[in-house]
């Protein structure tokens, strides 16, 4: 869930919740609810956080594992598609 990611990326960096939202321009309630998950942040603010952790809004999302935000280098992104593409084809090879 993305309180935990939120919780995890805080701890991992040995940040306090009051510096992590100074840094984000909200009050330090309002992310230790984002923590919690009483409340989930807007779009924009869910950038915000995967830009300051250094991490892809999908990884926040707990949609993936991988934490690197791997679409800022588009030579990198053009060549993971290619091997997801592959992946994908080798397996759709092997159920036939």
């Amino acid at each position: 869930m993305l309180c935990d990611r939120l919780k995890e990326l805080r701890e991992d960096n040995d940040l306090s919740q009051e510096y992590v939202a100074g840094k984000l321009n909200i009050g330090r309630s309002t992310y230790a609810n984002y923590e919690i998950g009483r409340t989930e942040p807007s779009i924009s603010l869910l950038v915000d956080l995967a830009n300051f952790y250094n991490v892809s809004i999908d990884y926040l999302c707990c949609n993936t594992d991988i934490k690197e935000s791997y679409y800022k280098d588009s030579r990198l992104s053009e060549y993971i598609n290619k091997c997801l593409l592959i992946y994908k084809e080798f397996f759709d090879k092997k159920r036939s």
